[in-house]
């Protein structure tokens, strides 16, 4: 939802366009956005301030030298021409990207000017299903070497038989250098070998289908990496698996953040449960006790935290009621 909205757009539709799940926004005759929904921010991971009242040449969800493409459309579309959808690279704040079709088309606002309705929709999976089913292969080559994901198919056995440019980066070799070359033997490192050959059969016989599966990745230069996979069976003509598609989103980073948080958080919990002092949470507002250790609930005659916590506010401390104000 919108911090701020001019009244010609505060109506039933918008707040319905709200709840969408597919990105949709407004812009102005000039380009700026005026308005977009809650499946914007999620979409481009940008905060309200970076998108709302800013030029959409200056977001950074797409190269800076596909601008004047972009805006040699929106200039068509505000003359009332239809155009057919745009399949674009869009990318996130964290530097992961998604394919996406855009379609746009002039709109006229309550207030009876014009103005540019832009609904993108995240197309990857669908393209993905193309790639497996062999529709136009030439697309589907582009769409593999753009794309900020390794994307690697594997025959029956595990070997690479197709991988994308940016897999090869990422993983420091060559296409020809792992073409045919065993995807767990040379990129899972030992202790994770097992597990996820295992995954993959199971994906083989059909019997799962293996979605957000997180594993190491050994790269070239031995050092690992943490991926985050989807992964679908490639089927023939005749329903037979042949193989896997998987893309695969380097989440390393997140990960040891998310390590390093929860290893602070333990570290304060100990410091809080064992400290030879009592010691109290309390919510501001109301100043009731939300968490005490356990000589914080002794100093009030009780043998456990959870007969004090929720129970007791600041002020019980005080013996002498003229204290407590």
């Amino acid at each position: 939802m919108n911090p701020i909205e001019p009244d010609y757009l505060k109506d039933n539709a918008i707040t319905i366009a709200d709840t969408f799940p597919d990105p949709i926004a407004i812009l102005d005759t000039k380009g700026i956005i005026l308005w977009c929904n809650a499946a914007t921010f999620h979409a481009t991971q940008l905060a309200p301030e970076e998108i709302l009242g800013q030029r959409f040449t200056r977001l950074t969800s797409f190269k800076t030298s596909e601008i004047p493409k972009y805006v040699r459309i929106f200039a068509s579309v505000l003359t009332g021409k239809d155009i057919e959808p745009i399949e674009t690279l869009w990318n996130r704040k964290d530097g992961t990207s998604y394919l996406s079709e855009v379609r746009l088309r002039r709109i006229t606002l309550s207030n009876g000017k014009n103005a540019i309705l832009v609904i993108t929709r995240d197309i990857s999976k669908t393209k993905l299903a193309e790639i497996t089913a062999g529709e136009d292969e030439e697309k589907a080559k582009q769409y593999l070497d753009i794309a900020h994901v390794i994307i690697v198919a594997l025959d029956t056995n595990g070997n690479i038989t197709s991988i994308n440019k940016y897999g090869c980066e990422i993983l420091g070799v060559t296409s020809t250098e792992v073409l045919g070359k065993n995807w767990f033997d040379k990129f899972i490192p030992n202790m994770q070998r097992e597990k996820t050959k295992t995954a993959f059969q199971s994906l083989l016989r059909g019997d799962l289908k293996i979605e957000n599966y997180k594993s190491s990745v050994l790269l070239n230069d031995n050092t690992e990496r943490i991926f985050l996979w989807y992964n679908t069976a490639i089927r023939n003509h005749d329903e037979i698996i042949i193989g896997t598609l998987s893309t695969g989103e380097d989440i390393t980073e997140f990960v040891q953040v998310e390590h390093a948080l929860r290893k602070s958080e333990e570290k304060h919990r100990l410091f809080f449960e064992n400290a030879q002092v009592p010691l109290f949470r309390t919510d501001l507002q109301s100043g009731l006790i939300i968490g005490c250790n356990l000589m914080g609930a002794q100093l009030f005659g009780y043998d456990r935290t959870e007969e004090l916590e929720g129970k007791l506010t600041v002020s019980d401390m005080y013996m002498n009621r003229s204290d407590r104000r």
